[in-house]
């Protein structure tokens, strides 16, 4: 695991591990934005559903899935799936983390590989970073250097956007002139890219669909975090940023606050909100009130850092209610059901220290809030080791159409288990796989419902689509 004090787990992805970056892409359930336009108005956020604790939606009959053995001893990891069901993968010989030889797969509704869709060929030595389904059926690609591998780092990163064949869509590739992207987000037509520049700023980018730069961009800052961009005519995203010393105990941050930006690029008038404490703001996802923003406490002393929630209004003051994770918890996925309920999967191991040593190896939890920021009826639910970040990152937690919450769990001895909760906190489904610590594993859910994943025997890898059974 990279160091919990990196800089890289400001969005703990690309840079902290690759494989994490991958992971998974969950939507956003967010509402249209009005009134962003620069010194005139806030952007509202449309509420979500009633916090009813139902399902909102039945997901649709899955067709029938054979599991996909990848060939040649060869390992592999699920980047998207599509809205037709296509599951898009990339296979790869391991050397470690490292990985070399990296191939695109499109893999049907029945898992079987699509002979209809031409793969693009990945160059020698370089590797996806990041992957992300887009509206149109196709897949937005990130390819630059294996940060795992002894191989030189280079630039540039490569974006690609493929149709729903695998042919390049007109005005693509993009060339980034960075060797590795922290964070890549589709919302609507537009494309939210994240990045470091040598001189340690950072670069938060967008593009249209067309694959040209929008007006008014890109965005340049000393410090940030690229948080939730709300798709809708309006183009709103929210960008942290934050004042980074350093010590000899690591870095330290403060006078974190959200800002606003506009389709221009430009600060929209009324959002520069404030960190409620010294820490930084990680994340905000768009609740039935307004946001729910996550910042962490990053004392010197690693049994000070914890995560926070505040609740927001819909024009970004602070409502007045916290919910401060217990034990030093660090939030290890957040997401919002379709009954409009925000869940959070809160992680207390795995962050080893440069000594050696493990920071609060004790088992976590997934919690539902209300509202008033206190866990609804049923929640919150013990987990037997702690939330991975290979499945459950800063970012979407998985949740399916009909509110199902889907976990990656390691326990002791890095056994791994997937886990699956109704809106009730009732569980679902509780499968272990057979990969270990040493073997990385992604996870996507579908449109239907159902959770892609890889497991791996001995040598023989196997991407596995798993449903919950509510019975």
């Amino acid at each position: 695991m990279a160091s919990r004090w990196a800089e890289a787990r400001v969005r703990r992805t690309w840079l902290g591990s690759r494989t994490w970056a991958a992971a998974f892409v969950v939507p956003f359930l967010v509402g249209a934005c009005s009134g962003s336009t620069p010194g005139t108005a806030r952007p509202t956020i449309t509420p979500a559903p009633t916090q009813t604790g139902a399902p909102a939606a039945t997901p649709t009959a899955a067709p029938v899935w054979t599991n996909y053995v990848v060939s040649d001893q060869r390992s592999a990891r699920v980047l998207a799936v599509a809205t037709d069901g296509t599951v898009y993968i990339v296979t790869f010989q391991a050397n470690g983390q490292a990985q070399t030889d990296e191939k695109l797969v499109a893999l049907g509704p029945d898992g079987k590989p699509r002979t209809d869709w031409t793969a693009p060929q990945i160059p020698a030595g370089k590797v996806v970073q990041t992957a992300v389904a887009g509206p149109d059926g196709g897949l937005y690609l990130a390819i630059g250097s294996d940060f795992n591998s002894d191989a030189p780092v280079t630039k540039p990163v490569t974006l690609l956007h493929l149709n729903s064949a695998g042919a390049a869509v007109a005005g693509w590739p993009v060339s980034i002139d960075t060797s590795g992207l922290f964070d890549l987000i589709v919302a609507g037509d537009d494309i939210w890219l994240e990045w470091v520049n040598d001189s340690s700023t950072r670069t938060i980018e967008r593009i249209g669909p067309d694959g040209q730069r929008a007006p008014g961009w890109p965005l340049v800052l000393h410090s940030g975090v690229l948080l939730a961009p709300i798709a809708g005519d309006q183009g709103v995203v929210f960008v942290s940023t934050y004042t980074v010393t350093q010590s000899s105990a690591g870095p330290s941050f403060s006078a974190s606050e959200i800002t606003a930006y506009g389709p221009d690029g430009q600060p929209v008038t009324g959002w520069h909100v404030p960190a409620t404490k010294a820490d930084r703001i990680t994340y905000v996802v768009p609740i039935k009130s307004g946001l729910l923003e996550v910042s962490e406490s990053m004392m010197p002393n690693p049994a000070e850092a914890g995560d926070t929630l505040t609740w927001l209004n819909s024009d970004g003051t602070p409502t007045g209610v916290t919910a401060i994770a217990p034990k030093n918890g660090l939030s290890a996925g957040i997401s919002v059901g379709p009954d409009g309920v925000p869940y959070v999967a809160w992680g207390y191991g795995g962050y080893k220290m440069g000594d050696g040593s493990v920071v609060n190896a004790t088992p976590g939890f997934v919690s539902a809030y209300g509202t008033d920021g206190k866990p609804l009826p049923g929640w919150p639910v013990q987990l037997s080791g702690w939330p991975d970040n290979d499945l459950t990152k800063v970012g979407p937690l998985p949740i399916g159409p009909d509110g199902t919450i889907w976990v990656l769990e390691r326990a002791n001895g890095f056994a791994v288990t997937i886990h699956a909760f109704g809106p009730d906190g009732k569980p679902r489904l509780s499968k272990p796989l057979s990969i270990t610590a040493d073997y990385f594993t992604t996870s996507v859910v579908g449109n239907s419902g159902v959770l892609y994943t890889t497991d791996r025997t001995g040598s023989t890898t196997t991407v596995m689509a798993i449903s919950e059974d509510p019975a």
